[in-house]
């Protein structure tokens, strides 16, 4: 499980560059360092087991990859509590391991070793992982890839690590439909024994994929429960707001 109790994350403002060494020092001495935060996450508390898939809503700036990272124990948090049991893999950014210059072959094993695998796990798994991507011309420069190729053998070499609980960041947004379909039955399959975390913008994967949603505004959790109604909720009141965090 993953436990979160009362978790806030702040971040500084940078000051500005021009800012004087005096007047940082009055506004500390003032008590404006709350003005010269961002409140990222504001007292979150919800806990995810195995055998369930969570879907993570909310506008862009809401704090949802925030809150990935602080499940994935990449940020620590500024208050609260965080429990958790079992290996979590936390699949942010990844596209950036990429490296254009390597083959398609030399990429699979690099974002294997980037995601805890050891060479032998890769060497076992390597036509698996390939053959689930679709992607057999090993020699082939990532370079000459589409997005949605690259978003395919990250996704591949991804559910082919070892870990009870997986956070995704905007996995699977230029993939295919046939493609996403897989990724989905797999991740149905996998859910029986391990819990999954997925942040989208694509409500219809959320829709497919999962049975619970949570969804952020402002920082805070404004609905966590079945996935039918919170997407109702989610279209009627904060897709219609104007209030863009």
């Amino acid at each position: 499980m993953i436990q979160l109790n009362n978790i806030s994350k702040y971040f500084p403002k940078r000051w500005k560059v021009m800012q004087s060494f005096m007047q940082s020092i009055a506004g500390i001495m003032l008590k404006e360092v709350s003005k010269n935060t961002i409140h990222a996450l504001d007292r979150i508390s919800c806990r995810v087991d195995k055998d369930e898939i969570v879907g993570l809503i909310g506008p862009n700036g809401s704090g949802k990859s925030t809150l990935l990272r602080v499940m994935g124990r990449i940020y620590a948090p500024t208050s609260g509590t965080i429990k958790s049991k079992g290996i979590i893999k936390a699949v942010i950014n990844l596209k950036y391991g990429i490296i254009h210059s390597l083959s398609m072959k030399d990429n699979l094993m690099y974002l294997g070793i980037i995601l805890g695998m050891t060479r032998s796990e890769i060497d076992a798994k390597y036509d698996t992982i390939a053959e689930f991507a679709g992607l057999s011309d090993q020699s082939t420069k990532i370079t000459h890839f589409s997005e949605g190729m690259k978003d395919r053998l990250i996704m591949s070499v991804v559910l082919h690590t070892n870990f009870d609980f997986l956070l995704l960041d905007e996995m699977l947004t230029m993939a295919d439909e046939s493609f996403k379909n897989k990724c989905i039955e797999h991740l149905r399959l996998i859910s029986k024994k391990k819990g999954i975390i997925i942040t989208s913008h694509d409500l219809e994967l959320i829709s497919k994929l999962c049975k619970r949603v949570i969804i952020l505004s402002k920082g805070e959790i404004v609905y966590d429960g079945n996935v039918t109604e919170g997407l109702k909720v989610y279209r009627e009141s904060i897709c219609k707001s104007k209030v863009m965090i």
